[in-house]
């Protein structure tokens, strides 16, 4: 039971991560490029360090780099180096930048309430915390439990690779 759970959630987070990519892709969002510039809403107008930055849209430093790179073509974020350490890299939200995070959440806020208006809202906290309790259990279990290994397949003795070339 406790698998088919699992599998279900799976499969509902990924159409929901899927439904909700779609309305914003036609505007040059995706899900890391949307809370890359709501870091940096938070933290305006102080900027960010790229690194920070990744840390917080969950994506490698390399892939950082094409996210920045994007949302600095389209106008919505300017990159400067510090004056004091060149090897550092600020990161702040452009007025345009601003504008499009501030657009983009309030529509996020309007679905989010239109995908759950038949739920309860009295439920809701009871939800989001079972959803945490099964986050922190999956982030412990993967520090603690033993990986998956392949078994060894055992293949007929005609699939065999002989050592000797000369059989």
């Amino acid at each position: 039971m406790a698998h088919r759970f699992i599998l279900d959630l799976f499969e509902a987070l990924q159409r929901l991560r899927t439904s909700l990519g779609r309305l914003y892709e036609s505007a040059g969002l995706n899900e890391h490029k949307f809370l890359v510039l709501s870091a940096l809403a938070d933290q305006a107008p102080q900027p960010s360090l790229a690194t920070e930055l990744a840390g917080r849209a969950r994506v490698t430093r390399s892939s950082m780099t094409t996210v920045l790179d994007d949302l600095e073509q389209r106008g919505w974020v300017e990159r400067r180096r510090d004056p004091t350490d060149r090897r550092i890299i600020r990161v702040s939200l452009t007025p345009d930048g601003s504008a499009v995070v501030q657009a983009a959440d309030q529509h996020f806020r309007q679905v989010c309430t239109k995908l759950l208006c038949g739920i309860d809202p009295r439920e809701l906290p009871r939800f989001a915390a079972l959803c945490k309790t099964v986050s922190e259990a999956g982030i412990a279990l993967s520090r603690q439990a033993t990986t998956f290994n392949l078994p060894r397949a055992k293949r007929p003795a005609s699939a065999r690779v002989s050592a000797d070339p000369g059989s």
